[in-house]
């Protein structure tokens, strides 16, 4: 009994010390949930379109960018994530819709809140792997999500190869 005592203590102490270290660790703390610190919120559409060229078709955009992972695994310390919202043109959705052949409804996961406080991550949003590779070309991360009823494609995407980069590998 004497011996349980003397580990009481570091044991404890222990268990406060990684308590400490994972507070802030999960979901919330700036993973893809959405729930981290506030970024924020662009407005520039043209900085979308440079960077995501084949969206086209827009004159509004909403979008933020993290550049340290927060928790995120999936990139690393130099890594920027930008996520946002731009409205397209009737015309265009349409287009989009077109360009990849199976889509399948499912919403965007962790819509970030501070975006557009009538649009969320609810509604009639479809998705298409093939795409995403239409779009990112599989030179970069990306997801992309098309709410058919709003005219609007919310993006997911790390790295999106900045304006002069795109140019020359258009050029």
């Amino acid at each position: 009994m004497r011996r349980l005592g003397r580990l009481a203590g570091p044991v404890v102490a222990g268990v406060l010390l990684l308590a400490g270290c994972t507070a802030g660790a999960g979901p919330g703390a700036g993973g893809r949930d959405g729930a981290s610190e506030a970024a924020e919120v662009r407005t520039d559409p043209k900085a979308i379109s440079d960077r995501l060229p084949k969206l086209g078709g827009f004159d509004r955009a909403r979008w933020e960018v993290r550049s340290s992972n927060g928790g995120n695994r999936d990139i690393g310390p130099s890594d920027y994530n930008a996520r946002g919202v731009a409205w397209l043109t009737d015309d265009r959705v349409t287009q989009l819709l077109a360009a990849a052949g199976k889509w399948s409804p499912e919403a965007p996961a962790g819509f970030p809140a501070g975006l557009d406080p009538m649009l969320d991550n609810t509604g009639d949003w479809v998705h298409s792997e093939e795409f995403d590779r239409y779009v990112t070309s599989d030179r970069y991360h990306g997801e992309f999500f098309v709410n058919k009823k709003e005219h609007a494609v919310y993006f997911d995407v790390i790295n999106p190869p900045s304006p002069k980069s795109v140019v020359e590998s258009v050029g």
